[in-house]
């Protein structure tokens, strides 16, 4: 045999192949580092957006940031917060903050209101320190105790989220009321003829009747149920009982029973002109022949029986108002014309950009 034929088995080993990288896995790991990448990116991104200063607003180079609104951005979500839930109790199921009237929503309604009131008060505040004035002992320590009741009124997670301490708030306060100050001290300085005002304004048109009342409802009941006339009479007797009690009484709201759960006898303070249409007009028209003093019997009203105690047949409370409200209406025009320009004279720019991001609603509540 030929040992250079011979094959030994046992002896012979395969060669170990290099490992080929399939070309579907280097695109994978290519696609993970690039997502890996993209994440950091967005994170780092969004990081920034949440903490980095957001410039609001600037006022001849002086530079306001969001959190420079603080006080001013709470105001108005306390304010709106209350309406939105009263909105909500009433039934109402879209937000409020997204409700629209003439095609702008709530919220960009408050936000262009907060942002003009920012302006007017740094402007005011600059045109005041300008001509002299600084804020007096009065105002400093009123606005300290201001700022005091502030703090103690809002919550943890208010107080957290604004970051307020009673110094700031001081300042803010303080500032404020010199601005207040200086806006009235232009609006006296208007040359307006109140007298004059008065006189365009009819007082007989505006007397006002001042009532007390003793109240029964005669609507149906839940069921839709109408009240029989004999139940009606017994409601009738109540409340007749209940002013005859109360007739020497000169405050009829304290009067009745507020702890009796089975009192069927309200009490209602109706007060009113001529031309209000929102109490019943049958007792409007019994009130307006009454003298001081008198007591009236049963009125029958379109849901009810009531009795009626004339307190004022004369009053002028609600001419006055009148008066007062069409004054300040005058002084506000003459002081838009007056703010505008002093506007003019400022380099305001507003920065949208970043103020029509802002939610309003929960950013100090």
């Amino acid at each position: 045999m030929n040992s250079t034929k011979k094959v030994v088995k046992g002896n012979t080993k395969a060669k170990k192949q290099p490992k080929k990288q399939d070309a579907g896995s280097k695109k994978g790991v290519f696609l993970v580092a690039i997502f890996g990448a993209l994440l950091v990116l967005m994170s780092g991104y969004i990081a920034w957006e949440n903490l980095h200063p957001k410039l609001i607003l600037t006022v001849n180079g002086e530079k306001t940031y969001l959190e420079d609104m603080t006080y001013r951005i709470m105001q108005s979500e306390q304010m709106h917060n209350s309406i939105a839930s009263l909105y909500q109790q009433m039934g109402y199921t879209q937000s409020y903050w997204d409700m629209e009237n003439n095609g702008v929503t709530t919220q960009q309604s408050v936000r262009e209101e907060i942002v003009n009131n920012e302006i007017e008060q740094q402007l005011l505040y600059a045109e005041a320190v300008k001509n002299g004035y600084e804020a007096t002992e009065e105002e400093r320590e009123a606005a300290k105790t201001s700022a005091k009741e502030t703090l103690e009124n809002m919550s943890d997670a208010q107080k957290k989220k604004t970051g307020f301490t009673e110094d700031e708030l001081t300042e803010i306060l303080t500032k404020e009321a010199v601005a207040l100050r200086y806006k009235q001290d232009i609006i006296d300085s208007f040359d307006i003829n109140d007298e004059e005002i008065r006189a365009g304004i009819d007082k007989e048109q505006y007397r006002e009747y001042k009532t007390q009342c003793f109240y029964v409802s005669t609507k149906a009941d839940e069921e839709g149920n109408e009240l029989t006339s004999a139940q009606k009479e017994e409601l009738k007797a109540a409340l007749i009982k209940e002013a005859e009690a109360a007739k020497n009484t000169e405050d009829w709201s304290k009067a009745l029973d507020s702890e009796d759960e089975e009192q069927v006898v309200s009490y209602r303070a109706i007060n009113f002109i001529k031309e209000d249409e929102s109490y019943d007009a049958a007792v409007m028209k019994k009130a307006m022949t009454m003298g001081n003093g008198e007591i009236s019997d049963v009125v029958e009203g379109e849901d009810g029986y009531y009795i009626v105690k004339m307190i004022d047949n004369n009053s002028t409370d609600r001419y006055e108002e009148e008066v007062a409200d069409a004054i300040e209406e005058v002084e506000n025009q003459r002081f838009d014309e007056e703010y505008l320009s002093i506007y003019e004279t400022y380099e305001v720019k507003i920065n949208s950009k970043e103020w029509d991001k802002v939610e309003l609603g929960n950013l100090t509540m």
